[in-house]
């Protein structure tokens, strides 16, 4: 149901209102704070048609109400107003632009910088999921005489890298056949195509040449099959100026939460 001028504004002061004290927003306090131009028995009788609509849920049944879900959406979508750069906050961003940002995962975290440098709030970053990612290069690349990284570079800009350790020297012409073979076969492949064949394709074509494949593999596998999303965040001291955190047992929670990221991994890599 599209909700007519007064409903909206309504919904506009109760959410900017519950934003700024994180108590439930009554009637009176509308009447008597924001001039709208509406007697209080209009805004309780719009505030009761707001409710029942599901934009707004009361907690406590003396209580007043608060923003449903539903509530925020239209409010995001349609009612909030958009509010133009200042010219500090333009050069912010362009500084970190002119940067040379050469992996897309730091694009990302730095992007999280700057959200929270600017809202003054608690940003959080998502990267990208790798399902349905294609090689774009394989890259071999030997770290002193026993070690040899391992760099896979996809067609979203992501970058993954490892070391693979070995027990003695790994010769130069193994580490050139193994990158160009890695390269001529799996350029292009789906990232989940590759893990349900590599082991198919090397077993038949190149373990005859060399067992340092192995760990090699071995290691591909898991830099190809690691799809869970990075989680940057930034601004987590802003997180002492949010009204519903000004309990202390509610920020202690919230702060256990969000340092170890483990458990936030996991709720954010559940709903993608």
């Amino acid at each position: 149901m599209l909700l007519d001028d007064r409903k909206k504004r309504i919904l506009e002061v109760i959410i900017e209102e519950y934003n700024t004290t994180a108590e439930p927003v009554g009637s009176t306090k509308i009447a008597n704070d924001y001039d709208l131009g509406f007697s209080p028995a209009t805004i309780r009788n719009e505030m009761a048609n707001l409710e029942e609509l599901g934009y707004l849920e009361q907690p406590h049944v003396s209580a007043g109400r608060i923003p449903s879900s539903l509530g925020y959406r239209v409010y995001v979508d349609s009612i909030m107003k958009e509010k133009n750069l200042t010219i500090k906050e333009k050069e912010i961003i362009d500084k970190v632009l002119r940067e040379d940002i050469i992996k897309f995962d730091t694009l990302i975290k730095e992007a999280s910088n700057i959200i929270a440098r600017l809202t003054n709030y608690t940003s959080i970053a998502v990267g990208p999921r790798m399902d349905n990612c294609r090689v774009e290069e394989i890259k071999l690349v030997k770290i002193g005489q026993d070690r040899l990284m391992i760099v896979i570079l996809a067609d979203n800009g992501i970058i993954k890298e490892s070391v693979v350790k070995y027990n003695g020297q790994i010769p130069e012409e193994n580490i050139e056949i193994f990158n160009n073979y890695l390269n001529h076969r799996f350029k292009g492949m789906n990232f989940n195509d590759i893990y349900e064949n590599i082991n198919t394709y090397v077993e038949n074509e190149l373990y005859n040449i060399s067992n340092n494949i192995i760990p090699l593999v071995l290691e591909l596998n898991h830099l190809l099959t690691d799809k869970d999303v990075e989680v940057y965040m930034d601004g987590t001291k802003n997180l002492l100026d949010l009204p519903e955190l000004k309990r202390e047992d509610t920020l202690k929670n919230f702060l256990n939460i969000i340092e170890t990221q483990d458990a936030l991994k996991e709720l954010i890599n559940s709903r993608l």
